[in-house]
Parts: C-alpha cells; sequence; structure tokens
C-alpha cells in the first residue's frame, strides 16, 4: 500500500478517519493525502467575483491545517492536501484515480441510524462507483486492527476483499466467515447426520478457499504475519454476521459489493450496505 486518501468533512467522524488514515500510512510507510470537498451547491449562486469561493476555500484549508499543523515539519511535508468543489463522491473517486491511490478513507456520514439512512447518500454513492477499496471508520483507532472477520460467499469478489483486508492489516488475526440458510427455518432441526452432510463440502470449499488467498497473498507479501480461520455460521446471514463480529471482538469487518446470485450469493452487496448503515466496528468495502 503507497498511497491512501482520507476524505474528511471537519465532522468529529472525519476527526477517528484521519487518525486511522494517518496510522496505516505510518505502519505502510504510505503517501497520504487530505482531501475535502466543498459541495458545489454552496457557491453555485456565486456572483461571479469569486468572493464567495475564496472565502469557502480559506477557510476549508485552516480546518485542514488543524488536523496537519501539530505534526513535526518531517512528517507534515510528507502529507498532502487537496481542497475541491464539486459532489463529494465524485471528485473523491477521480482524486483517487488520479493519483493511483491503493485506499479511500472516510467516517461515518450520520449518528442516527433510525433518522439517517446510509442508503442514496454520499458515502454510498461513493462505495457502488468507486474501484478503489474504501475503509469506512467508525471507531477511534487504539492501535493495529487485531481480528478481522471477512465475509465470503466464494465468489472472486470475495476473494479479492479478503486480499484487501490482509494488506490492510497484515498482522490481523482474519477469520473468513461464510453464513449459510438451510432450506429450511432455522428452527426445523436437522439429524446430526443430515446437518453434517448438508456441512461438509460448505466446510471443505471454505477451507480450501482461505487456504488458497492466504497463500497467494503470502507470496507477494512476504512480511504478512496474518492468519486466515475459516468458519461456517448456520443463521440467517445478517444475524450471523453480527453474532461472529461480537464472538470475535472483531474490529475490521471486510466484505465485498458484487458476489453471486441467488440465495447464497445474498451474502454480500445489499447485505455490505445494510452493515453499512449502522456499522459494528470499521468496514473496509470492495468490489
Amino acid at each position: 500500500m503507497k498511497h491512501i486518501i482520507v476524505a474528511l468533512d471537519f465532522s468529529h467522524h472525519a476527526d477517528r478517519a484521519y487518525e486511522r488514515a494517518f496510522m496505516l500510512a505510518k505502519e505502510h510507510k504510505a503517501e497520504l493525502t487530505i482531501l475535502h470537498v466543498i459541495n458545489d451547491n454552496l457557491v453555485g449562486y456565486e456572483d461571479g467575483d469569486g468572493t464567495l469561493v475564496k472565502t469557502f476555500m480559506e477557510k476549508a484549508g485552516r480546518m485542514v491545517e488543524r488536523y496537519t499543523a501539530p505534526l513535526a515539519p518531517e512528517i507534515k511535508s510528507r502529507i498532502k492536501t487537496q481542497i475541491v468543489i464539486g459532489k463529494a463522491w465524485e471528485e473523491i473517486i477521480a482524486a483517487a484515480d488520479k493519483s493511483g491511490a491503493d485506499l479511500i478513507v472516510i467516517g461515518l456520514h450520520h449518528i442516527n441510524p433510525m433518522k439517517d439512512i446510509f442508503l442514496g447518500t454520499t458515502a454510498e454513492r461513493l462505495i457502488r462507483n468507486s474501484t478503489k477499496p474504501v475503509l469506512v471508520v467508525r471507531d477511534k483507532p487504539g492501535g493495529a486492527y487485531k481480528n478481522a472477520v471477512a465475509v465470503t460467499d466464494f465468489s472472486p469478489c470475495s476473494a479479492h476483499a479478503l486480499s484487501a483486508g490482509l494488506e490492510l492489516a497484515p498482522d490481523a488475526a482474519f477469520t473468513l466467515l461464510h453464513v449459510f440458510e438451510t432450506p429450511f427455518p432455522i428452527h426445523i432441526k436437522f439429524s446430526p447426520r443430515e446437518l453434517e452432510d448438508y456441512k461438509r463440502p460448505k466446510i471443505e470449499q471454505s477451507e480450501r478457499e482461505a487456504k488458497e488467498a492466504m497463500d497467494a497473498f503470502v507470496k507477494g507479501h512476504e512480511g504478512c504475519k496474518a492468519s486466515v480461520t475459516p468458519m461456517l455460521e448456520r443463521n440467517e446471514i445478517v444475524t450471523g454476521i453480527g453474532k461472529i463480529i461480537e464472538q470475535q471482538k472483531a474490529d475490521l469487518l471486510v466484505m465485498g459489493t458484487h458476489g453471486r446470485t441467488g440465495v447464497i450469493g445474498a451474502m454480500v452487496g445489499s447485505i455490505a450496505l445494510i452493515f453499512l448503515n449502522d456499522p459494528p466496528c470499521d468496514v473496509l468495502v470492495t468490489h
């Protein structure tokens, strides 16, 4: 990971995003760019002399300076800042593509999930359209990620998400989770033999994917110390993911947004957006 962009809206959640992005840049010895997008609707009625635009740019510049001012000069000199005008999600993607950034970091864009719906927001549009991994930071960072849950539906997208997670947190313990819903409601009991016959091929596939993904990743990242443990959970998908996150005390959830089609493929895609509406921890999302 060589370049990280953190997009800030200057809220307290943005502070957490900046802290995590700064920490990741230090861990990976990566370049860091602080980006702020001024909503073009705010300056759409500019009277022509540029005063309004200048005012917004100067205010944004002072806010960005608040993040970099406490840093030592040699560290501050390695952080780039960028202030642009436009639609936030479009400008963030454009900046990431132009700079070749490896990761986009953002904070939560709402506080109350009962009042503010993630779907349709800047963050949702960003995640749907970005070709770069997007890290949504929920918590104030207390150190490097330790326990991650990577959700899989055995699709290439899930494998890509796991690889991105391993690159982001090379020292973390990863649980590679597949939640499956049996053909009958969960309260209907199977005999031990019936359940074992149903689970066996899924267990084998999960273990095979974990090993293949880990072997492929380690070949390109010799310093990787992460571990990947496959896990199956028979449950409703959202409930099952939440249960394992709590059980593992995960500080990072890794998901893809494009998976298989059909019942099994419901693991990712719209499920990722459900968790982004009220994340239980930081969430890394990839295509």
